[in-house]
């Protein structure tokens, strides 16, 4: 684990309580581990969320780049590492949790436009979702170096969207950086693993849990 650093962001009193659960848990099993945890404010070059939804992520990994981290798992400050990690990612370039829903129904008209694909094929390819909650890089792949920077161009063109363009009706249905996540995974022919090939929130003996306060 001394090559991977853990990266998240929180705001307010309860996203910062779940955080700080989190960093428990995770020290609790690896006392050394690297955390980049930002709390209460933006990474830098971070837009104001309202502006870009969820853009922090993009620039919350990219501060652990630029740390110089080649391994980096990002983590909703909901989650919460319940055991040993082992060797999940050792194969992996970029991992993300496979949502049930078809990409095909959340994706805006102006987004899918820039990418050349149309509709119907997302719908035949039976491409889907990813879960933002949890994703994994290895940037010593250059795969995972081309997904993180086509979806870095995503957010910077403003293809996460914004809160106007949300309440406007102008997304779609569009899920942010999922969406684009998704898209930019399966376009560099990496898809999406199912949660209980990482332990993901599953019912048996999980590796990562998801719990919201109430």
């Amino acid at each position: 684990m001394k090559d991977l650093v853990f990266v998240s962001v929180a705001f307010g009193p309860l996203y910062i309580a779940q955080q700080d659960r989190l960093k428990e848990s995770i020290l609790a099993i690896y006392p050394d581990a690297h955390l980049h945890f930002h709390r209460d404010k933006l990474p830098m070059n971070s837009r104001p969320f309202l502006d870009s939804l969820y853009g922090f992520k993009v620039h919350a990994i990219q501060q652990a780049i630029n740390a110089g981290f080649k391994k980096i798992l990002w983590l909703d400050p909901a989650m919460i590492l319940v055991r040993e990690i082992g060797n999940i990612f050792e194969n992996g370039e970029v991992i993300a949790v496979r949502d049930e829903t078809a990409l095909h129904k959340v994706i805006s008209k102006s987004y899918l436009n820039s990418t050349g694909i149309d509709r119907h094929d997302l719908k035949d390819w039976d491409w889907h979702l990813v879960g933002g909650s949890l994703y994994y890089f290895d940037f010593s792949h250059e795969k995972a170096v081309t997904i993180f920077n086509a979806w870095k161009n995503d957010e910077e063109r403003g293809y996460f969207g914004s809160q106007q363009q949300e309440a406007s009706e102008q997304l779609q249905g569009h899920r942010a950086d999922e969406t684009c996540m998704a898209m930019n995974m399966y376009q560099c022919g990496v898809r999406p693993v199912a949660p209980d090939a990482i332990g993901y929130c599953i019912e048996n003996n999980p590796i990562f849990r998801k719990l919201h306060f109430k």
